[in-house]
């Protein structure tokens, strides 16, 4: 639950894309793992040393959510702006270095006392997956039925505190501390929203609400008569700003006639404000976050919010590609979706997106959407991001046309679209159209000028990847643009195009050498395959949600359910392998070799759905997340089966390299292997990994 919290509070703070989720899940593996190692081998705490541990634990969590959000002020930044990469690694290593030390440090110590108790290191790892199904579930419930993060953070730490009082006293102490501790919990509860929006004013002084949500932290702020409404800290729309005219205008000209649109985010930014001037009989508004509805409903005007309320505007709540697969066809589809900067984001701008728009699209209809460049110059990474959306586009719609600006107009049709400017200004008259940037002018110098023909050169002829659900390349170049910003030699670095199999070989080819030559040593033997095991088992279970997550959304829900099947896989595999151990049916080297070929499995299976295109549904990719988490928790269990020294031995070097093949398989999946070869061949790469595994792991 605390790792949700941390998370979720650290991508508001750091004005981050999707991969300061990656980044931050790796220092917390590796800071957890450091805590693993920490102290004596053979020393093993008291009951009262764990408990003042989870003491200290709750005091300096709820603090360490407070200092994330002052970390800005801290840093002399302002709302919406970037910090220098140096100092987001900062403060990542900072805000998350007490809670992962602390987290490491108890499962060793908890472990190391349940052994001398009797019982077994693989019990305390399967109880430790429950906690983490129960934790994970708690943090997707609380997300759903709209419990705040900083209320969340307050639930978490008086979970620990409450396990403080339960571990350190008795009788009627433990009944007295406890009645002390229900009491401050609940009364404290009632102060939250009044510290919630006095911390979110440390950044935002002209706060008038913020709210959590399931897909991200939303804030409103209002400087006279203009609102800006901040998602994740990053600016969403304002609404004084002229953008919407320049997307719903350019397409909507184009059309001869106007019936039915279908707007696929966004409507409140302007694009409903500008799209209603056209009178179309039908428009269906496709939100998919409902929170953002209801916060700008409360605050905002009912000039700007009445909208929403025309007999023509059909109001719905749902995925907009889940949308498109049930809905009509329809004259023009706005694409009012955040820039493909994430992973999330990305399958908006996908070759499977356009070729279901082209589906629900009359024969003269009109795909509309943005994409952000720069007026003048375009840098090599952004031609190539661009790029490899237009190629995408173009494998689907024979006429496409490309509108320079600050940020591309780009329309799609299956049939020509007008480029002669007089077409346009003509219809703009007849249909009364006034705006304040839109104008005969504009529209003239928009295709007239040079750099029309330059942005639509560019596209064409960049040798790109195209952008697909399984290949999000776009997404990759987002990342190298986002990282340039603090690293500026970045943006003329040029990312692998036609990857080649030799580079996938290399890492197949390490393990091979490493664990040969640690075949005669025990001790780092089973170190390094559980260090292995935790390596593909978070690359596998990287591949599994962003393919799940490219066919059904961004639901925290829904991700959250997949997150609870790979721990209560752990949980399963722990206590199987456990038995079998225990009974002796199974040699650590067969058991072993079982459980990489498990691994092998999930990966040609989702290798299987995703060449014949098979959606995953909740079901299928939570049975792929049981099983990963199975096969890593029974290594887990194989590598730290032993005596009784070495069980305790174990819970503090296996589980570290368990954690840390997991902070190298989230960096290395995530940033590497899925953006720049696709999830197809890193499928492959765990399963070639997988079949070496089972031929070179040996017992002892």
């Amino acid at each position: 639950m605390g790792q949700v919290i941390l998370l979720r509070e650290l991508n508001a703070a750091l004005f981050g894309v999707e991969l300061i989720y990656i980044l931050a899940m790796a220092v917390w593996l590796l800071w957890s793992a450091l805590g693993a190692m920490l102290g004596t081998r053979k020393w093993v705490p008291a009951k009262s040393t764990i408990g003042w541990t989870f003491a200290i634990f709750s005091v300096i969590f709820f603090l360490d959510v407070l200092f994330i959000r002052y970390f800005r002020i801290l840093a002399g930044a302002f709302a919406g702006t970037f910090l220098p990469f140096p100092l987001q690694i900062t403060a990542l290593a900072i805000t998350l270095l007490p809670a992962g030390i602390l987290m490491g440090l108890l499962f060793q110590w908890s472990g190391k006392r349940l052994i001398e108790e009797g019982g077994r290191l693989a019990r305390a790892y399967a109880i430790e997956s429950i906690g983490g199904v129960t934790g994970g579930g708690s943090a997707t419930l609380f997300f759903y039925i709209g419990i705040q993060n900083l209320t969340a953070a307050w639930i978490c730490s008086g979970v620990a505190i409450i396990t403080w009082a339960w571990l350190c006293f008795k009788g009627t102490w433990r009944m007295l501390l406890g009645a002390v501790i229900f009491t401050v919990i609940f009364f404290g509860h009632f102060f939250l929203p009044s510290i919630d929006l006095t911390s979110t004013r440390w950044n935002h002084p002209d706060l008038v609400a913020t709210r959590d949500s399931p897909y991200g932290r939303l804030t409103l702020t209002q400087q006279a008569e203009q609102f800006a409404l901040f998602e994740n800290d990053v600016l969403s729309f304002e609404t004084q700003s002229v953008e919407a005219e320049s997307l719903v205008h350019l397409a909507a000209l184009s059309l001869k006639q106007i019936d039915a649109v279908a707007v696929m985010g966004g409507g409140m930014e302007g694009l409903l404000h500008e799209l209603i001037r056209y009178h179309p009989q039908t428009i269906d508004y496709v939100e998919i976050n409902p929170v953002l509805i209801e916060i700008l409903k409360q605050h905002l005007s009912d000039p700007w919010i009445s909208v929403l309320d025309q007999p023509n505007v059909n109001k719905l709540q749902d995925d907009p590609r889940h949308f498109l697969k049930k809905s009509n066809v329809y004259d023009l589809i706005l694409v009012g979706m955040p820039q493909p900067e994430s992973g999330a984001t990305n399958r908006f701008y996908t070759r499977e997106f356009f070729q279901l728009a082209s589906q629900h699209l009359r024969s003269n209809g009109i795909l509309a959407f943005r994409l952000r460049a720069g007026e003048n110059i375009w840098s090599p990474m952004t031609i190539l991001r661009n790029a490899s959306v237009w190629q995408a586009l173009k494998s689907e719609f024979p006429y496409t046309v490309a509108l320079p600006g600050a940020s591309v107009i780009i329309l799609a049709s299956l049939g020509p679209i007008p480029t002669n400017p007089a077409i346009l200004i003509n219809r703009m008259k007849e249909r009364q159209i006034k705006a304040r940037l839109v104008s005969p002018p504009y529209i003239k110098y928009l295709f007239t000028n040079d750099r029309y023909a330059e942005t639509n050169h560019l596209l064409d002829k960049s040798n790109v990847v195209i952008n697909s659900d399984t290949h999000p390349i776009s997404y990759s170049y987002s990342v190298l643009i986002w990282l340039s910003k603090f690293i500026p030699s970045l943006i003329h670095s040029r990312p692998i195009i036609k990857s080649r199999i030799s580079t996938l070989l290399v890492p197949i080819i390490l393990i091979i050498v490493f664990g040969w030559i640690l075949r005669q040593h025990p001790r780092l033997h089973d170190g390094f395959w559980m260090g292995v095991a935790g390596f593909l088992g978070m690359i596998l279970e990287t591949v599994v949600l962003l393919y799940y997550q490219a066919g059904n959304g961004i639901l925290y829900q829904n991700l959250g359910v997949l997150l609870m099947a790979f721990m209560a896989g752990l949980w399963a595999g722990a206590l199987m392998v456990s038995h079998l151990m225990i009974d002796r049916k199974k040699s650590k080297a067969s058991l072993g070799s079982i459980l990489f070929a498990m691994i092998a499995v999930v990966g040609i299976s989702i290798s299987g759905m995703i060449l014949t295109q098979t959606p995953a549904g909740v079901i299928s990719a939570s049975l792929l997340q049981l099983l990963t988490g199975a096969a890593v928790a029974g290594i887990f269990v194989v590598t730290g089966s032993g005596s009784k020294a070495r069980q305790q031995q174990a819970a503090s070097e296996i589980y570290a390299t368990d954690l840390a093949g997991g902070c190298l398989g989230a960096v290395v999946g995530s940033l590497w292997l899925v953006p720049f070869f696709g999830m197809l061949p890193t499928a492959a790469l765990i399963v070639g990994t997988s079949l070496v595994a089972i031929v070179l792991m040996r017992p002892q």
